[in-house]
């Protein structure tokens, strides 16, 4: 989180769509043909909070840093030493995902989401623990109040668990 602010020049104001998700906070619905309601409920928290400079940043940069502990777990959880998570957090840092936190808009939101909802598909796999498949649903709910797109993911793998072969499928 302290590298999103550290490469913020404060020369710069918000960018446009910035403006236009703040302002969401004042014309809260269940939802807009292009952003689904977390966003206006994230900014009217934001304006709870004081609407300042630093409340706007914090929540990209807080979903950003989530972001970054998943994927750090996720290179753990595939068998990958210290070496291997520093390189992809260095990889995540270095890329256009770093800007992409930096603005306040759904996107932040939304590539965590999809990390967790494959973090979420990974420790299925790995352990058949059925709770992760509701996990994946919930993850799946709370990912489609922030953009619609999150469905792409769960339309592939044929809505779960389609392709998986549990051991008593393969005894059948």
């Amino acid at each position: 989180m302290v590298f999103q602010y550290a490469v913020l020049s404060p020369y710069y104001e918000l960018h446009r769509d910035e403006y236009l998700h703040l302002d969401m906070a004042n014309h809260l619905a269940a939802g807009y043909l292009s952003v689904p309601p977390l966003t206006a409920f994230n900014s009217l928290l934001i304006q709870w909070l004081g609407n300042n400079f630093f409340w706007v940043k914090f929540f990209p940069a807080l979903y950003g840093a989530l972001t970054m502990v998943l994927m750090w777990k996720m290179v753990e959880k595939l068998g990958g030493g210290w070496f291997a998570q520093v390189l992809a957090a260095l990889a995540f840092l270095c890329s256009g995902l770093s800007r992409m936190n930096i603005l306040y808009q759904p996107n932040s939101f939304d590539i965590l989401a999809w990390t967790a909802l494959f973090w979420c598909l990974m420790q299925f796999l790995q352990t058949q623990e059925n709770k992760w498949l509701l996990w994946m649903g919930v993850v799946t709910g709370v990912g489609v109040l922030n953009k619609y797109n999150i469905i792409f993911p769960r339309i592939g793998d044929g809505g779960g668990t389609a392709a998986v072969r549990t051991p008593e499928s393969v005894q059948e």
